[in-house]
């Protein structure tokens, strides 16, 4: 699956290779770069109680590196972001500039939806996420759509012609975003799945995955 990063830039994760295979590489070179970059990668899609022992069994070298004190940073917001806690709330203008908060939208099933104009992953992704967001428009659910833009009209211009019809919010700050900082997200496209109560359901869930966990709860509803 291919991911923007900070700085614009595209990074392409081997889908052939599976987290254990990651965390088996991490834990057998603690003082290589690449270990660094790679747990970057498998935070995207693991849990903190996952990430923080890896992250200290890196190399004091690689832990006092620019890049490592900044993931360290990183992972304090990644201890409230985890399956079961209670989700931050936050308030930000939808393109019309009215607020929304995510805690306003307690009751329902909540696909909290990082994206940018700018990045391709997403807007590749954006097609089959309106055909969830068609299939159960209908039950207790709900896509935020919180877009890392700077630019209003870009941003703008892409929900439409994307044709996303779900409630969107931005601060247009890119990587900036408070709350991109606030849930730790460090690259796009990243979802976060939110129970009607505010918990995480889970996290990163794509196409046909996403379907079937949506499926399976709304379903039970």
């Amino acid at each position: 699956m291919s991911i923007a990063r900070a700085g614009f830039k595209i990074r392409v994760i081997d889908t052939n290779q599976s987290d254990s295979a990651v965390i088996a590489y991490i834990k057998a070179h603690p003082g290589e770069v690449k270990s660094l970059r790679m747990l970057k990668g498998l935070s995207i899609t693991c849990d903190y109680p996952v990430i923080e022992p890896l992250y200290q069994g890196l190399s004091t070298h690689i832990k006092n590196l620019p890049a490592g004190i900044k993931f360290r940073r990183q992972m304090e917001n990644m201890k409230s972001i985890r399956i079961g806690a209670d989700m931050p709330d936050f308030s930000a203008s939808d393109t019309s500039g009215h607020p929304i908060t995510l805690k306003q939208l307690r009751g329902k099933y909540v696909l909290l939806d990082f994206w940018a104009a700018w990045c391709t992953p997403c807007r590749r992704l954006n097609p089959e996420l309106v055909k969830i967001y068609n299939q159960f428009k209908e039950k207790p659910f709900i896509i935020l759509g919180v877009s890392l833009d700077k630019e209003r009209r870009f941003w703008v211009a892409a929900i439409k012609k994307d044709k996303l019809p779900w409630l969107q919010v931005s601060d247009l700050k890119q990587w900036n975003s408070a709350i991109a900082q606030l849930y730790g997200v460090q690259a796009i496209p990243q979802n976060f799945l939110i129970s009607p109560d505010g918990k995480l359901v889970v996290k990163n869930l794509r196409s046909k995955a996403l379907e079937d966990k949506l499926s399976a709860l709304l379903n039970e509803l």
